[in-house]
């Protein structure tokens, strides 16, 4: 997976049905047609959803315009999502070109001007036809427009600039969860929006609370970031194999796999529904912070992706001797993790990994993991 940075990719393929698509993307808000292909935003997490930001420009060719359906951003970087339905109803396929311009309107100002712009390497999309995994498509690059073509068979495709995992995924996913004697379930609450936030717990009951310690694990708090669900997805299965039976023995392992469900639902590209512009501002937020109050996790893991650079993995932790930063921890990582080099990818940090050494950093309580450090000395992974 060359095009993504790390942490943790994993992907597969949640599909719907064809079933009534005229009467969906009517229902549904952006929509344009050329020669018998349309595309349109669906319900859940669909992105841009303002029909004049999809204009059929020829033949199967459309201009769509990104942008963070949230309004504000406070990101800087070429806009990061993009969820579509490229519908095909006559009976044979027919090629589709998209021009995707991800200025968000001329208001993103970092195109190349330093590595987490990396607009020059935004030149895919992946998409999944019906029945189908998702698959990358390369395309090219000029200024801030990505432009891509491919075969849409008769049918609903989906588009993205990542794989899709939607809120329904995610519910999807909670409800196939297997019982096991070593986990459970709770709904801790509702969203703003009436979204379900779900806790996952799983250690061993037989080990007694005190001589366990506690990992605040989750995913998805920048609504984009579609990796981090699949890793989760993946993460589950381990954690209740036999493979981890001694890690529940040692751990009370504390997920929540969706952090900003009315972000993902409402095709949000980054924070707003969870925390910004105030941490504690959403229903969301605030069951996270409580979280941390009641669990006091010696360590939290926060798993993200990032688009650009795409050959650039990064490890934030947290880990000291004698009261100096220490770079013990990232040693005994990369001992056991696989070397990104594998795939062409490298550590951003591999020649001074005190660099993302979070000990001895200014601390907030705005950011829910600096909280947790200051409140609690909370470990930051």
């Amino acid at each position: 997976m060359r095009n993504f940075t790390l942490v943790l990719c994993l992907a597969t393929g949640i599909f719907g049905d064809w079933g009534a698509a005229s009467a969906r993307r009517t229902a549904y808000g952006s929509e344009s047609t050329s020669a018998g292909v349309f595309l349109f935003a669906q319900d859940d997490g669909g992105t841009p959803q303002e029909a004049s930001r999809i204009a059929a420009v020829g033949q199967g060719e459309f201009r769509i315009r990104a942008c963070a359906e949230e309004g504000h951003s406070v990101l800087t970087h070429a806009v990061s999502r993009v969820d579509l339905i490229c519908g095909n109803d006559d009976a044979k396929a027919h090629d589709v070109i998209l021009h995707i311009d991800l200025s968000d309107d001329g208001r993103r100002t970092n195109a190349d001007e330093s590595a987490f712009g990396g607009m020059s390497t935004r030149d895919f999309i992946f998409i999944q036809p019906p029945g189908q995994p998702w698959r990358q498509i390369d395309g090219a690059v000029s200024g801030w427009v990505c432009t891509v073509r491919f075969s849409a068979p008769p049918g609903e495709t989906k588009v993205g600039l990542s794989p899709w995992y939607t809120y329904a995924d995610y519910l999807r996913f909670i409800q196939s969860l297997p019982e096991h004697p070593h986990f459970r379930k709770t709904r801790l609450g509702v969203s703003d929006g009436s979204r379900e936030h779900w806790e996952l717990v799983i250690t061993d009951p037989d080990v007694p609370p005190e001589s366990k310690r506690t990992i605040f694990w989750h995913a998805r708090e920048h609504a984009y970031e579609t990796f981090s669900s699949y890793a989760i997805e993946g993460l589950v299965t381990y954690l209740l194999s036999d493979a981890a039976a001694e890690v529940r023995r040692r751990y009370q392992i504390v997920l929540h796999p969706m952090t900003n469900v009315d972000g993902v639902a409402q095709g949000y590209e980054y924070r707003s529904g969870y925390d910004y512009p105030q941490p504690r501002g959403t229903a969301t937020g605030k069951l996270s912070f409580d979280a941390i109050d009641r669990l006091r996790p010696q360590f939290a893991v926060t798993w993200h992706n990032w688009v650009a650079p795409r050959d650039v993995d990064c490890l934030f932790y947290t880990d000291s001797e004698d009261g100096k930063a220490s770079r013990r921890a990232w040693d005994l990582f990369v001992e056991r993790f696989p070397s990104p080099r594998g795939v062409g990818h490298r550590w951003e940090s591999e020649t001074n990994p005190l660099a993302k050494n979070w000990f001895g950093r200014t601390l907030r309580e705005r950011n829910l993991h600096e909280y947790a450090m200051k409140r609690y000395g909370t470990q930051i992974w």
